[in-house]
């Protein structure tokens, strides 16, 4: 294993057993395993319900996806 941190990702529907193989890589490399509990956290410090939360965008917006926004309404 590398010295660096990493994350690994597993995107799944509901059911396919991503949760599962999550958990058994995480043990197999040695390194957390971190499900939904996460998003329950986040969702409870900032107050919101974790369908709020989930609803928002993955990123920040750059600069000129901004700018575009707030220029249509003037």
């Amino acid at each position: 294993m590398s010295d660096k941190p990493f994350i690994i990702t597993i995107s799944h529907q509901l059911g396919a057993g991503g949760a599962y193989m999550g958990n058994k890589l995480s043990k197999q490399l040695g390194i957390p395993f971190i499900d939904r509990d996460v998003l329950k956290q986040v969702a409870d410090q900032l107050q919101l319900s974790e369908t709020d939360l989930e609803k928002r965008d993955e990123r920040l917006s750059s600069f000129w996806e901004s700018f575009t926004r707030y220029g249509e309404i003037f």
